[in-house]
């Protein structure tokens, strides 16, 4: 096997740039949860540009720190670290039940499995406002 969980989430992925440039352009958006953040480039980009709320989401506790740490390095005041395993529905309703829907959800790189796809999608349709 090429990736392990413990790299997968430690890697700055090709896509982590262009997303996070997007992300510091985007408009009429009050909010922003990141699943898969790894070292969370994009919330980050997002939070610093627009001075709101954003929510890393990482399966891995070890990168969640890692996430926890650069927020800070950035000065980040408005940001929140959560736990979030794809396709554990406990853990994406116990974030709806505190921030409600999000009106965008972004990750990237973060299928790496077959199975992953399905999961993504159920997190995301329970995670974003699609009003």
């Amino acid at each position: 096997q090429i990736h392990s969980k413990s790299v997968m989430s430690k890697v700055l992925w090709p896509a982590a740039v262009p997303l996070a440039k997007w992300l510091a352009a985007v408009d009429g958006c009050d909010r922003l949860l990141e699943l898969g953040c790894g070292a969370a480039l994009g919330g980050i980009s997002f939070a610093k540009a627009k001075g709101r709320l954003v929510v890393l989401t990482d399966c891995d506790e070890r990168v969640l720190e890692l996430a926890r740490m650069n927020a800070e390095l950035n000065s980040l005041s408005s940001y929140e670290v959560r736990p979030l395993e794809l396709g554990c529905l406990d853990e994406t309703m116990a974030i709806v039940a505190e921030y409600g829907k999000f009106p965008l959800v972004v990750g990237s790189d973060i299928i790496f499995e077959p199975g992953q796809v399905s999961r993504l999608l159920s997190a995301v349709d329970r995670l974003l406002d699609s009003d």
